[in-house]
């Protein structure tokens, strides 16, 4: 009797527990082979390009995005990899980020272990997975003619962020390579576009938007956005 196919499978994710209990936990279940795990991205890539698995199941957490750098990684140097998110966060901002890297599964982490296990199941089968609520904002938030990826320039997105995380405009310019008139001018340009008369608006309009989970005041990459 042949064996049955297995999917081999790489685990990446910051949180040493949640490493853990997930390798125990899939290690033990049939149709799975574990050929490794990681706690950064950079390990994950390792551990994939040495041992090839069918699928890597990978934590996105905001502010950082930690996991997308390396979801764009394989997309390039493997792409017949398989890849599920998981996430804690469904805002907006959160899922149009992930939603960029096109991946084929997503899972929020305060889900049950067995919907994550079909998640597994059906992005192995060649299908695509997204929880409810990952298809709830995809719908109902980046849909919308008024969201802000349809609206704002990638540098405009950039100093939303520091601006809800509360820089100031000499911080920011800094940050950014450019000049405080610029990011003044910018400010100007974001609320004139949304049609917000001041800061306090825009802060408003970014935090319903979920920028402010996706930022922290001492954590942001210049090209962030």
């Amino acid at each position: 009797m042949n064996a049955q196919p297995t999917t081999k499978l790489v685990i990446v994710a910051k949180n040493t527990m949640l490493v853990e209990s997930l390798s125990i936990w899939l290690g033990h279940q049939p149709g799975l082979t574990l050929l490794g795990r990681a706690e950064a991205d950079a390990d994950g890539l390792d551990v994939c390009r040495l041992n090839r698995p069918d699928m890597v199941l990978v934590d996105v957490t905001p502010p950082q995005f930690a996991g997308l750098d390396l979801v764009e990684s394989l997309r390039r140097d493997l792409p017949t990899v398989r890849v599920v998110v998981m996430s804690d966060q469904t805002d907006p901002y959160t899922i149009w980020r992930i939603s960029r890297c096109k991946v084929p599964g997503f899972v929020e982490k305060s889900s049950q272990l067995t919907m994550l296990m079909e998640a597994i199941t059906a992005v192995a089968g060649g299908a695509n997975s997204y929880s409810t609520r990952y298809r709830k904002t995809e719908n109902e938030w980046l849909t919308r003619p008024d969201a802000f990826h349809k609206i704002l320039t990638k540098r405009e997105r950039q100093i939303l962020l520091r601006v809800v995380a509360g820089w100031d405009d000499p911080a920011i310019g800094n940050e950014l390579g450019i000049s405080v008139h610029t990011v003044a001018v910018h400010r100007k340009n974001i609320r004139a576009k949304l049609r917000l008369r001041n800061d306090r608006a825009l802060i408003a309009y970014a935090n319903t938007w979920g920028f402010g989970s996706a930022t922290n005041p001492t954590i942001l990459r210049p090209a962030f956005a």
